[in-house]
Formats: C-alpha cells, sequence, structure tokens
C-alpha cells in the first residue's frame, strides 16, 4: 500500500496528526493538574477537560460534517492542522486554566471537521478492492502512535524539569516543551498534506440544484436512516463501542472483585489492544474473501459472545485470555465497518456520513462511561442463595459486563440481518472457505427497495403483467418505477441505434459490447438510483433476456455472456425474476398482426418486438419458430440454474390467474425485505 504515493503521503499526514492527538491528550492533562493547587481541584479540573473535549462532538458534529462535503478536502485538513498548531502553540504562552479548557473546546471542533475530511479522501487514493488493506495501516498508525506519544512525552518532560533549573523559559512547566513538540507535529501535517493533489471538494449531484446547508446536514441523517447497509453498520458500532465502554469503565473493578491488583489491571488492559491491534492487522488477510457485510455482524457478535463469558468467569487468568479475542473481533469490525462504509457511502454524502458516525460514538461512549458504574453501585453486592449451603454472588460489575456483552450480541444480530446480502447462503461453510482460500461467488450488497424483473419471449404478456402489478403495488403508496431492460438512458438510445443499424454489420463480440454498455448506462443511472431511495422497480426484461436472444442467435457462450453482464451491471441481480413460459407456436399465434382479443398486444413502447433483438425472418415461419424455441429453452435453461430467483408461470392462462399467482410471491418477498405494503 505504502508503494502507492498518495496514500503514502497521506498516511504520513496521518500519523503525524495521530501523534499530535495523543501527545495533546497527554500534555493537557498533565497541564491541568499543575494549574490547580489542591487535589479535588485537580480531579475537577480534569473531568472538565475531559468533558469539553467531548462537548463538541454533541454541539457540532453535523455541522462539521456537513462543512467537509462542501470545502474542499484538502484545503479543510491543511487549516485545520494549522489551527490547531495556532492552538497549542497558544496554550503554554498564555497559561491558565479557562484558557485550557477553551483551546481544547476548539482543537475538538476543527477535529471534528479534518477527519470526515481525512475519511473521505482515502477512497480517492486507493484501488476499492484495496480499501481494507489502506484502513488496516491507518487504524494500525492511528492507535499505534499512542505509546510513542508516552515515550515522546515521557522524555520531553524530563528534558523540559532538566532544563527548567537553568533556562527560565521552561521553568513555570515541565510539559510546556511536550506542548510545543505536539503543535509542530500538526505544521508538519499541514505540509505533508499541502502536497497531496488527488482529493479536492465532494463530488457535487449529477442532477438539480446544490441542497442548502441545513438540508445538507438533514439529508445524512436521512441517508443514514434510510439504507439498510449503513443503518446496520451505524447500529453494530454503536452497539460494539456500548460494549466497550462497559470494558474500559469497569475494568479496574473487574479486576478487584476477582482478586488481582494494579498489576493485573495493566494486563487486562494491554490484553484488549493486543487483541485490538492483531484483529486490525491479521483479519482482514486472514478472510480476505468472505464477504464484508456478513464478517462486520459475525465479528460484533462474537465480541458479544466472549464479553458475555468474560462477564461469569470466575478467574482472571482465563478472562485476560479472552479479552484478547473481545479485542480481535472488536478490531477486525472496526477495519471492516469503515472499509464498507468507504466504499459504499456516496462520495457527495460521505463526509457527513462519517461524521455522524463519529459523533454518535463520542455520545454513546460518553453515556456509557457515566451510566455503567452509576448502575454497578446501585446494584451492588448481593448473595443469591440456590440450595443448601450453596450461595452465588452477583455484584453489579458482573451484571453490568453482561448486559454490554448481551447488547452487543443483539445489535451484531441485527446488523447481520440487515447487511447480509448471500441470504439462502451458509455462514460457517463460507467462512471455512474464506480462511481457506477459497473464493465466493461474487454477489453485491442489499438496497433498500425491491427489484423485479418481468422475463419471456414474444407474444407472453409481458407488458400486461407489468401493468397489472404496477397498479397494485402504486395502490399501497409506494414509489413504483417501471422501466425496460435497456435503452433507459440517453447514452443507451444512442448506442441502441447503432446496434440495430443494417449497415453497420457488427461481428457478435461487439455487438455484446456495446449492448452490455447500454445496460451498464441503464443499470447506474435508471435501477440503482430508484432502489437506493427505497422505490420497488419492474423492468421489462433484463439481462436473462439479452442473454437468451443472443445465445439463439450467434455463436456466443452464455458463461461469457453471464460474465460481461454481471460486470456491466455491477453484480445487480433481480429480488425476484417472473418468467412467463409460453411455446413458441403460442407465441407466434400471439404476433401484433393476428393477436387474439383476449390478449392485447404486450410488445412495450421501450422495447419493441421485431427491434428489440435479430429475428430471423422467413415467409414460411419454421426458421422463426425455431428461433424462438431456442429462445424458450434459453430461459428455461437460466431458471433451473437459479430456482430460488426464479417464478416460472405458464403464461397460456388468463392474464387474471397470471396476475394473482405472481402478486402472491411478490407480496412474500416484500415481506420478507421487509419493505411495507398494503394488501
Amino acid at each position: 500500500m505504502l508503494r502507492i504515493p498518495e496514500f503514502r503521503r497521506m498516511w504520513i499526514q496521518l500519523s503525524l496528526s495521530s501523534l499530535g492527538d495523543w501527545m495533546g491528550l497527554l500534555a493537557t492533562t498533565a497541564l491541568v493538574t499543575q494549574l490547580q493547587n489542591s487535589f479535588s481541584g485537580q480531579a475537577y479540573a480534569i473531568g472538565s477537560l475531559l468533558i469539553v473535549r467531548l462537548m463538541p462532538a454533541l454541539i457540532l458534529g453535523p455541522l462539521a460534517g456537513a462543512l467537509a462535503d462542501r470545502l474542499d478536502r484538502r484545503l479543510t485538513m491543511v487549516v485545520t492542522d494549522v489551527i490547531r498548531f495556532g492552538l497549542f502553540v497558544s496554550i503554554p504562552l498564555i497559561g491558565t486554566l479557562e484558557w485550557l479548557l477553551i483551546a481544547s473546546f476548539l482543537v475538538e471542533a476543527v477535529t471534528l471537521v479534518w477527519a470526515p475530511a481525512k475519511d473521505a479522501s482515502v477512497p480517492h487514493l486507493v484501488p476499492r478492492e484495496r480499501l481494507a488493506a489502506a484502513n488496516t495501516l491507518s487504524l494500525i498508525m492511528t492507535y499505534g502512535t499512542a505509546p510513542l506519544a508516552a515515550a515522546i512525552f515521557t522524555m520531553l518532560a524530563t528534558i523540559s524539569r532538566t532544563l527548567g533549573s537553568s533556562v527560565s523559559f521552561f521553568r513555570d512547566s515541565s510539559v510546556d516543551l511536550a506542548l510545543y513538540f505536539n503543535a509542530a507535529t500538526f505544521l508538519g501535517s499541514a505540509i505533508v498534506i499541502w502536497g497531496l493533489k488527488g482529493i479536492g471538494r465532494a463530488a457535487r449531484p449529477e442532477t438539480g440544484p446544490e441542497p442548502g446547508f441545513l438540508a445538507s446536514i438533514t439529508e445524512g441523517w436521512r441517508y443514514v436512516g434510510h439504507d439498510r447497509l449503513v443503518r446496520g453498520l451505524v447500529i453494530g458500532i454503536l452497539g460494539g463501542f456500548a460494549g466497550a465502554g462497559c470494558v474500559i469503565a469497569l475494568g479496574r473493578l473487574y479486576v478487584e472483585i476477582l482478586g488481582g491488583g494494579d498489576s493485573a489491571y495493566g494486563v487486562l488492559f494491554g490484553a484488549v489492544f493486543i487483541g485490538l491491534a492483531g484483529g486490525m492487522a491479521a483479519g482482514p488477510k486472514l478472510l480476505g474473501d468472505y464477504s464484508r457485510t456478513r464478517l462486520f455482524g459475525v465479528c460484533v457478535t462474537g465480541a458479544g459472545i466472549t464479553l458475555v463469558v468474560v462477564a461469569i468467569i470466575p478467574n482472571l487468568v482465563i478472562a485476560c485470555i479472552l479479552v484478547v479475542a473481545v479485542g480481535a473481533f472488536a478490531g477486525v469490525a472496526w477495519v471492516t465497518g469503515y472499509t464498507l462504509l468507504q466504499a459504499e457511502v456516496s462520495d457527495e454524502l460521505r463526509g457527513r456520513t462519517f461524521a455522524l458516525v463519529q459523533s454518535l460514538v463520542r455520545i454513546d461512549l460518553l453515556v456509557v462511561l457515566a451510566a455503567a458504574p452509576a448502575l454497578v453501585g446501585l446494584i451492588g453486592t448481593h448473595g443469591i442463595h440456590l440450595w443448601g449451603d450453596i450461595t452465588v454472588r452477583a455484584d453489579g460489575v458482573t451484571v453490568v459486563l453482561l448486559g454490554g456483552g448481551l447488547l452487543a450480541v443483539a445489535v451484531g444480530l441485527f446488523a447481520y440481518r440487515q447487511m447480509d446480502e448471500r441470504v439462502g447462503v451458509a455462514v460457517w461453510p463460507e467462512l471455512w472457505n474464506a480462511m481457506r482460500g477459497r473464493k465466493p461467488m461474487p454477489t453485491r450488497p442489499r438496497h433498500a427497495g425491491l427489484f423485479v424483473a418481468v422475463e419471456g419471449a414474444e407474444g407472453a404478456g409481458r407488458s400486461t403483467q407489468v401493468e397489472l402489478l404496477r397498479t397494485w403495488l402504486a395502490a399501497s403508496g409506494r414509489e413504483v418505477v417501471v422501466t425496460s431492460g435497456s435503452g433507459g438512458t440517453t447514452t443507451g438510445a444512442r448506442l441502441r441505434e447503432l446496434l440495430f443499424d443494417p449497415s453497420t454489420r457488427l461481428h457478435a463480440r461487439t455487438e455484446a459490447l456495446l449492448a452490455a454498455a447500454d445496460r451498464a448506462e441503464h443499470v447506474s443511472r435508471v435501477i440503482e438510483p430508484a432502489l437506493a431511495r427505497g422505490a420497488i422497480v419492474i423492468t421489462d426484461r433484463y439481462v436473462d433476456s439479452w442473454i437468451a436472444f443472443q445465445c439463439a442467435s450467434r455463436s456466443v457462450d452464455a458463461a461469457e455472456l453471464a460474465v460481461l453482464a454481471q460486470w456491466a451491471t455491477h453484480a445487480l441481480v433481480p429480488d425476484l425474476t417472473v418468467l412467463l413460459d409460453l411455446s413458441a407456436d403460442l407465441g407466434m399465434q400471439r404476433r401484433p398482426a393476428g393477436e387474439p382479443a383476449a390478449e392485447p398486444a404486450e410488445e412495450s413502447v421501450d422495447e419493441p418486438a421485431e427491434e428489440s433483438f435479430r429475428e430471423p425472418v422467413d415467409e414460411a415461419g419454421a426458421e422463426l419458430l425455431a428461433y424462438r424455441s431456442r429462445v424458450r429453452d434459453g430461459f428455461l435453461r437460466l431458471a433451473q440454474g437459479e430456482p430460488a430467483r426464479y417464478l416460472t408461470v405458464d403464461a397460456n392462462r388468463p392474464r387474471e390467474e397470471i396476475h394473482a399467482e405472481i402478486r402472491a410471491v411478490v407480496a412474500s418477498r416484500v415481506e420478507r425485505r421487509a419493505v411495507p405494503l398494503g394488501v
């Protein structure tokens, strides 16, 4: 990863900023004790400092994300680093507790703008498939600089105390040198990021005016609440941090009830971070091909289950071993969640989404850190008599840790159900195959809507059933988008003119590539945006028609076309494909020229029958009949290959019966996807 020049520069900048963040925490907490004389005053001052550092997330979090999405991200990071440099320089120069608290608030406020700008920029610097590796390196440096900051702080404080006896500049405070060094790290970060040219402003909406500032804030909230994957991610992250907050708040008390002291507490605390570092570093490599959406929910659930065991285990040694696993699960989940947010959230919303997540995490930790010790005090310690002379000791620490673990399990399972895009594929065999290096079949994440494709040869009644289905679904108040398999965009229309121009005499592969381009444009411009906003999309023909007709008329391999179609459509597969099956001879009888009154002409305006695919024309009709028979066989083979996705319907029945059968299956799919529908 570090061979990519722009990412390497970003990584250096992140390292300097992270080092400055840890140095700032150490230096300001040390300075605040020097500015107060009494022990109680020092305790209140430290508490005030920590509260002040958390307050910007409560007040300014959404505003910071909106700013990060509207401003040039490179310039934003440079300016915020320069501001942090100036604030940290001013702290020792002014030297009062009041200014220390004000400066700390301002530092955290500008950091809220810097962080989403940084997180939203990473996808512009590395390929999508290497985001996990990039995030692993970034998070390792984010947390790995903490011990380095502690060592540098100790060294600088020692130097400052030594020089204080002979140099008046260092006489008043032994941490001034550490604060100046801390300020220098942010100045160095600004210089490094200034030379990074690969990032700029967030992408602007392709259509319509840019939303106002307040509207852009609420847009980020709506997006998180509306998108299934992001909603599952955010809830999973918050639940995981709630469990972690219980461990942080109650770790010392937990060690004490098991008979340990400060040394045991240090071992327990270190074990968590060893597991965290190991999970972030090794997890993505060990499980490289495992579904990321599944991996997140599995790891949050695994961390919760392990925490439940830790809560009830009466042995400190075993507990220290188990918390390594808790940290490892949390590390993998954190890297995976970050990667999914960067990969799945659109660029124009990425900054707001990251700012919202970071603000919610801080609020989550603040509530848990305050509530967990209070709950322990309320519960107290009790003896529960079971039978005979057997009495079990129940204390608040065990109960609260157990509750935190169960909460993590619940949100992990919720996140898994929200985000799982491989419904019907067993979890553990896929996990085992990933650990053995076997690649799974590619899929794409769930979308917020429902995607239904209606397939069938000419004369099967596709347009009739599409319209009946649209009318029924629209009556429930849902947004319904009806489209055709291709040609639904301006670019697609031009490609189709070229495809159906008899003077071009295109080669079969050329024709396939142009048709794939048409479908790629149609999916990205029409179908995907509708699904993303939760609409129900009904398409009159999709990829299956293309494969069936091409294989029937050209010497094209179906497997090759399937691979091309998967790439062109970004692996977007309908939730349900309705195949209206009709024999070729009955289809010939339903041609527009001699169609019976019971079945009106069904060919869609978007896709005319005789122009959609190159059908052979002969006077006797024998060649056309054979061709349509091959098309029907192609459809049936595709349906047999994926029976869970297909509904094969006998189209030689009254349209009302066909609609009733389709409606029943669509209603069950809608209910399964948790899309409200009135019937």
